[in-house]
């Protein structure tokens, strides 16, 4: 049962802001980048029903290279490589701006879900 101070409407708004969290802002990178991407641009590499994450992304003509993304971008010895022929698909993405948008949106309609339940009421004697 919910504390009786938080109506059900509110419990509601918080529960679909956290489905709506799990978006990342991940897009399908098309046409394929080519070149350097920037070092902390993470990218999704989906091959043969699996995916890496990696970032420190080179995308050449005949395959894309990069360091998986809980290594270190200094980790010459981490670097993996896929052949182009290999790749079904890129995803380029934004998770930690993702994050961010998802939290200040989520502490806007928690503001406005208080102020609705009247806790932000002028202040009075």
């Amino acid at each position: 049962m919910p504390a009786p101070w938080i109506p059900r409407t509110t419990l509601r708004l918080f529960l679909l802001l956290g489905i709506a969290g799990c978006g990342a802002a991940w897009r399908r990178a098309e046409p394929s980048p080519s070149g350097p991407l920037p070092r902390r641009q993470q990218v999704q590499v989906w091959t043969g029903g699996r995916v890496l994450r990696l970032h420190g992304v080179v995308v050449r003509a005949d395959t894309v290279s990069g360091v998986p993304f809980l290594d270190s971008l200094d980790c010459d010895s981490c670097r993996v490589g896929i052949g182009r022929a290999e790749i079904d698909s890129l995803r380029i993405g934004e998770p930690v701006n993702g994050f961010w948008k998802t939290a200040a949106l989520g502490a806007a309609l928690g503001l406005i879900a208080l102020c609705r339940a009247g806790w932000c009421e002028a202040g009075g004697t």
